[in-house]
């Protein structure tokens, strides 16, 4: 079972942050006065003997008395330094909780009720909270520091120095650091009227003390309040990577990975805070809690947030809070679609059991048909999902598995909702380029069978004579890229849409069968409906392919041989131009975060070259020269336990390398779910990052250093991903072939000059090509120990000048491919023709939308979007409400009108948002010939004879016809001699195909 991660939200820190203000309060009054006139629990230790034995006992606090503590601060003399820092904090504090409280305020004003214990108690407390800050802010002085800086816990007479603790850094998307702590939550306390007595000085040992507040209660509503902000924090960051994505900025590799372990994320907070609040632990419960529920209208793509009540209220109502976006309502409606979905198919297996399958209605015909493209395929993966066996379950993201779970628990999760709508997002901002996951893992596994295929072609004599047992490996991992590669392709490319049709009547059980039979071992064939899916995928084949490749290329030791002669060349001024692809191998063996390297130690100056000699020996693990003449130039070679390997680098990856389990690591195609893995990982690395920029004390103990919250945790992903991108894309292996192919042509340059013994050997023999380049060094090396007994004259008589000349016309020329590939697929330095091209314009519709949507939110209308659907929101709104307005508005209203009632609005019934709601249509495309746009345009045509013969005219919109002609147009452009052209066909053909004949 993976480890807990510590994960810690805007709840925790706001708890921390009250934490912070009180133990600042106590600790620095109690050197300024005596605070047991102040704090009742301490009356009883006023001498100093029994103040002793407060060191680690929990001290309570009332609230009065924490005002009387600030007010004795600010009356101090000498006065007392207030940090910075510590006000920081206590606004931040107070603006969060009174967020809250102004909701429930509102809340309770509409509703007519009284406020509830917990929320006077909560507005209590930051009443208390804002006079502490008007005190400590008034007597701050321009001078004092910025930072807390404790007072000394100890008595004074002892003479023990201030300890001083450094604040933490800002974390993303927060206005303020909290210190990780833990605190108890604030409660309404009686009163202590009257201001402080002057204290007499006597400082109590509070090292070890406790400081929590009396009589607490639970305060589920700021927690669930919380809890929300931070899902849609990571649902925003998710979308800006797509959006950075969509303009080249990153790759898709980084972007679906981001989304994938954002899954997992969500996830884990989630759970922690169901464990926290179990009466809040899905999503219903949560509308329950809340008072609302969600409404949605055929053909509409809006979901209303509604209140389970009526009541009457004035028109000067406005939200106090976003609950149109932090409720995720789309998503939760998507849920129920696929829930509703989910137990048709299992009615219907089972009557198909029993020999009466049955007609299949899907529930997405009538809610919101075609406004969406991720709702589309999610109507047409519901069966993929029931049929996925638990087995393949290790291969699913976070997400897709949740949706295999939700049918079968009947329960809606807040985190899956919040993972839908991050959907939703994805496929509006890709647009025609929903497939890209598919394309992207396709290209992993071509890669994979062109290293195998190049490693057979050119290297299979190599492997059979220097393989051996030793790499047993890396001819495992051949063979079954040769077999299995191939297989993979193919049912990438199977077409299924027959399958998703026929999923109703005599077919059904058939279609079972068929899906039974064509499951992959290694994919579970919902990689082409979601890009995060395949891009997780893709990411996991392309790791092991790395893996694979490093390990490869220690074999015949050619990168190591190549490496240490172009250094010295270049030391020696033999060679004029950089070799990017080398000096990139040997970066790669030593990047920040890594544990391995480097491959080539630095050529000094004053470095001995019989010293460099020994280095490379050392790293190829090369017996003694007298072994070697005593062999006749079959030296042995102990790499794999002596020498230095080449491994795939980097902090991240070597962490994930290091994670996957040996019997998985040598599988090829094993997706593994590695979500919590990743969590783990990401947990550490975030620590480590935070101890390296000094934001963390090493006073604090570990399990208050090391809670970091969702946001955090992905922030660092993603950069240690984009830092080890380009390791993850350098083609290995058909470097490792380029420097076999040049080190031949040394040989060939320079194997007159070699010992005598050597020189009938062929550079196939053995590891002869590494003893080569260690001649070539020992030859300098005598030269530059003594020149006078050398037998050559200078460096430019030397073999290694020889070799030199014989490999830099190519580094003129090719010095740099294969380390531009590696950049040219890493994210921020992607060259324009590898962009992806989406042209979706999504944050220009965004900002149009935001305009138009000023005309509802003037009116306290609260309005959220994710990609082409809308949530709306007003606190008086009711369900009989919104249905009124539906039955009383006319007719001819609109086809993307949306009737509101008048409260919601500046005038009128309805308002018309056009763009606003419309939807704009992602469809994946499967139909990519000639023949298959005739087929499908023959259906159509006799769809549409069928309704006009049957008098069914109704079921004919215009939208139909007009496509129906659009398709026409383009069959007799095709009978002209011209073609189908890739942009017509995806945006008229499949556009009216998967939109308008679903289920024919």
């Amino acid at each position: 079972m993976a480890p807990k991660i510590p994960l810690t939200g805007r709840y925790a820190r706001y708890k921390a942050g009250t934490k912070k203000v009180m133990s600042w309060l106590v600790t620095t009054a109690n050197h300024c006065c005596d605070i047991t006139n102040i704090i009742t629990s301490l009356r009883t230790t006023k001498d100093q003997n029994k103040a002793t034995a407060t060191a680690r006992a929990t001290v309570d606090l009332k609230t009065a008395e924490l005002v009387k503590l600030a007010e004795a601060i600010a009356g101090a003399d000498p006065r007392v330094p207030i940090p910075a820092d510590i006000l920081l904090t206590c606004r931040d504090v107070i603006e969060g909780r009174q967020r809250s409280a102004d909701h429930h305020v509102a809340y309770a004003s509409y509703k007519g009720i009284a406020l509830t214990e917990e929320d006077k108690n909560h507005q209590h407390f930051i009443d208390a909270l804002q006079r502490i800050f008007q005190v400590l802010e008034s007597a701050r002085a321009p001078d004092d520091p910025a930072e807390e800086h404790f007072c000394p816990q100890k008595v004074a007479k002892r003479g023990k120095k201030t300890r001083k603790t450094t604040s933490t850094t800002k974390a993303p998307l927060q206005a303020n650091p909290f210190e990780t702590l833990t605190v108890e939550e604030p409660t309404l306390i009686e009163d202590c009227t009257g201001s402080a007595e002057p204290p007499t000085k006597v400082s109590l040992d509070l090292g070890k003390a406790e400081f929590r507040l009396e009589k607490e209660v639970e305060d589920r509503a700021f927690a669930l309040l919380c809890h929300l902000q931070d899902l849609d924090d990571v649902r925003l960051y998710v979308r800006d990577s797509w959006i950075q994505y969509s303009m080249g900025d990153i790759s898709f590799a980084l972007a679906s990975m981001t989304t994938e372990v954002a899954f997992g994320l969500l996830r884990c907070a989630d759970e922690e805070f169901a464990a926290m609040c179990p009466e809040l632990d899905d999503y219903d419960k949560i509308l329950q809690f809340l008072h609302l529920e969600i409404v949605a209208f055929d053909n509409v793509p809006v979901a209303y947030v509604v209140n389970t009540e009526a009541r009457e209220v004035g028109r000067d109502a406005a939200s106090y809070l976003n609950i149109a976006g932090l409720l995720f309502p789309l998503g939760a409606t998507i849920l129920t679609i696929h829930g509703d979905n989910a137990t048709r198919f299992v009615r219907n297996e089972a009557a198909a059991k029993k020999g009466r399958p049955q007609e299949l209605e899907l529930a997405c015909a009538k809610i919101w048909a075609g406004a969406d493209g991720f709702i589309d395929v999610i109507v047409r993966s519901t069966l993929r999902l029931l049929m996925a066996q638990n087995a393949q379950q290790d291969r699913m993201d976070d997400f897709v598995r949740g949706l295999k779970e939700m049918p079968q628990s009947g329960i809606r999760r807040l985190w899956l909702a919040v993972a839908c709508e991050i959907y939703v997002d994805i496929f509006a901002i890709l647009g025609d380029h929903a497939l890209i996951g598919t394309q992207s893992l396709k290209d992993t596994i071509q890669s994979q069978l062109d290293i195998c295929d190049l490693i057979l072609r050119r290297h299979s004599d190599d492997i059979q004579r220097r393989v051996g047992v030793m790499d047993e490996r890396a001819v495992q991992w051949t063979d079954c890229i040769k077999h299995q590669a191939p297989r993979a392709l193919r049912e990438l490319d199977l077409i299924t849409k027959d399958m998703d049709r026929h999923v109703h009547g005599a077919a059904f059980e058939a279609d079972l069968q068929r899906w039974t039979r064509g499951r992959s071992l290694y994919l579970n064939g919902l990689e082409s409906r979601f890009p995060v899916q395949a891009g997780g995928c893709a990411f996991l084949l392309k790791l092991q392919l790395a893996d694979a490749e490093t390990y490869i290329v220690n074999h015949g030791l050619f990168i190591h041989s190549m490496a240490y002669l172009y250094k010295a060349a270049r030391h020696f001024g033999l060679l004029h131009h950089e070799w990017h692809d080398v000096d990139f191998v040997i970066r790669s063996q030593a990047p920040s975060g890594g544990t391995h390297g480097p491959l080539v130690p630095k050529f000094r100056a004053g470095c001995k070259v019989s010293a460099y000699a020994m280095e490379f020996a050392k790293a190829c693990g090369m017996e003694s020269t007298a072994e070697m003449y005593r062999k006749h130039g079959k030296p042995s070679f102990n790499l794999w336990e002596e020498g230095k390997q080449i491994f795939l680098c980097g902090e991240f990856l070597e962490a994930f390398i290091r994670s996957i389990d040996p019997k998985e690591k040598n599988q090829p195609f094993g997706r593994g779910n590695h979500s919590k893995m990743i969590e783990v990982m990401l947990h550490k690395l975030t620590s480590e990052h935070a101890a390296r920029q000094g934001q963390r004390t090493s006073a604090q103990p570990s399990s208050q250093r090391e809670m970091f919250n969702p946001l955090e945790l992905l922030t660092t992903f993603e950069k240690s991903f984009k830092q080890d991108e380009p390791l993850l894309n350098f083609p290995y292996v058909r470097f490792w072939s380029t420097c076999a192919e040049l080190l031949r042509a040394c040989w060939d340059a320079i194997r007159d000059e070699m010992p005598t013994q050597f020189q009938s050997l062929s550079i196939h023999n053995g590891y002869l090509h590494a003893v080569m380049v260690w001649f070539m060094l020992a030859q300098l090396g005598k030269f530059d120990d003594n020149p006078r007994t050398s037998y050559i004259k200078s460096t430019a008589d030397s073999m290694l000048a020889k070799a030199a000349k014989a490999i830099e016309p190519y580094i003129i020329s090719h010095g740099k491919d294969f380390s531009e590939a590696a950049y040219d697929r890493s994210s921020g330095r992607i060259p324009k023709h590898l962009r992806p091209g989406c042209s979706t314009n999504y944050l220009e519709k965004l900002a149009t939308k935001r305009d138009q949507a000023t005309t509802l939110e003037r009116a306290g209308t609260s309005v959220a979007f994710s990609g082409t659907l809308t949530s709306l929101y007003h606190p008086h709104l009711t369900a009989l409400d919104i249905t009124a307005a539906v039955k009383a508005s006319p007719e001819d209203i609109g086809e993307y009108a949306v009737p509101l009632p008048e409260y919601m609005k500046h005038g009128g019934n309805s308002v018309s948002l056009g763009d606003f709601i419309a939807p704009a249509k992602v469809w994946i495309p499967e139909y990519d010939d000639e023949a298959e746009l005739r087929r499908r345009l023959k259906e159509v045509e006799e769809y549409v004879r069928q309704c006009e013969d049957n008098g069914e005219e109704e079921k004919i919109s215009q939208e139909m016809w007009t496509r129906l002609e659009d398709m026409q147009k383009v069959v007799a452009k095709v009978e002209r001699g011209g073609t189908v052209g890739a942009e017509t066909f995806d945006a008229r053909t499949k556009e009216y195909v998967d939109t308008y004949c679903p289920m024919m």
